[in-house]
């Protein structure tokens, strides 16, 4: 890995963080705008073009503020419009790191993961999480240790023990549900609607024609017990892309049903990306960012998702996750 160091005087810092943290379009488009305003920017600040005279420089606000900008987080600085928003006063807030409040995705000892639920319920009591779901692997996934029907039964009595050694967070008993290669999903009815949360997955058969990918996924869409879609394009970056469906009508069925699709925080995964990010953001369709933590440390990840979800606009409001647990539990009906 190469490492860049620049150092600049103080006058010049809040230049070089803006310089060195948009995309190349973003600055080319500043300074283009710079230019038009008869200024000039770049890692040293912003000068005046008629005398060479510095104008700003000490810090981002006060560089954006000099081209008549509102400032804009890091990740919003693509050139998709952002600028424009900026000069009008209208950036919008995008979700962060303390608007989460919970994790909904996460593996025990009991299927592939390495940490107890009461380690796994510490470390949430630790981050101040608000809630914490334990979703083991359902039974099909037998490289993933997936618990039968009467593993997954043992899991929640043991989940709903744990809870009363934990008070400071509330533990949710759900499952990483498998959807076979017609739609459906790897438990009886009656058992998903026994799970606090039901995340439903796909780990099989990727290499479906895009159609036929796209009936399984609505399919599963379709069952009321679903609250979210893990890792929706299932794909694992520099291993595997993500496999072919019509992502509208996905999203559209997602939002219909009151389906949640995952910001999957894994960094060999960030699926949703962040341009899925945006397309759902402009759909209304609620996200919920997850780590699919696999250990404690895991829970860590979070930042990687919430960074995926900023660069896509997600607000705080279209994350499930950011809801306060009065409000997850209405949208859960629990």
């Amino acid at each position: 890995v190469q490492v860049d160091m620049r150092v600049v005087a103080p006058s010049s810092f809040g230049a070089a963080l803006q310089y060195f943290t948009g995309s190349k379009e973003h600055n080319v488009n500043m300074r283009s705008l710079a230019n038009e305003l008869g200024l000039k920017v770049n890692e040293y600040g912003v000068f005046r073009l008629a005398d060479g005279a510095r104008v700003a420089g000490e810090t981002e606000e006060e560089v954006y503020a000099a081209l008549g900008m509102q400032w804009m987080p890091p990740e919003m600085r693509e050139n998709r419009g952002e600028i424009e928003l900026a000069r009008k006063g209208q950036v919008p807030k995008v979700v962060g790191l303390p608007d989460i409040r919970g994790d909904l995705h996460i593996h025990s000892e009991a299927s592939d993961g390495v940490d107890g639920v009461g380690a796994l319920a510490a470390a949430a009591e630790a981050r101040g999480y608000d809630y914490l779901a334990i979703t083991d692997h359902s039974q099909s996934l037998t490289v993933g240790n997936g618990l039968s029907v009467e593993r997954m039964l043992e899991n929640i009595g043991h989940i709903r023990t744990v809870q009363e050694e934990h008070p400071g967070v509330h533990l949710l008993a759900g499952a990483e549900v498998e959807i076979d290669a017609k739609g459906g999903l790897d438990y009886p009815q009656g058992l998903l609607e026994e799970l606090d949360v039901v995340v439903a997955a796909v780990h099989s058969h990727f290499k479906m024609a895009p159609k036929e990918m796209t009936e399984r996924l609505l399919s599963a869409l379709s069952n009321e017990t679903v609250d979210v879609l893990a890792h929706p394009t299932g794909r694992i970056i520099g291993e595997r892309e993500g496999y072919g469906f019509d992502m509208e009508r996905v999203m559209r069925a997602a939002k219909d049903n009151g389906v949640a699709l995952e910001v999957n925080s894994f960094p060999e995964r960030l699926d949703l990306n962040d341009v899925q990010c945006a397309i759902a953001r402009e759909r209304g369709v609620t996200v919920c960012i997850n780590t699919d933590a696999h250990n404690v440390r895991q829970l860590d990840n979070m930042v990687y998702g919430v960074a995926t979800a900023r660069r896509g606009w997600v607000p705080p409001g279209m994350v499930l996750n950011a809801l306060p647990w009065t409000a997850l539990k209405d949208r859960l009906d629990l």
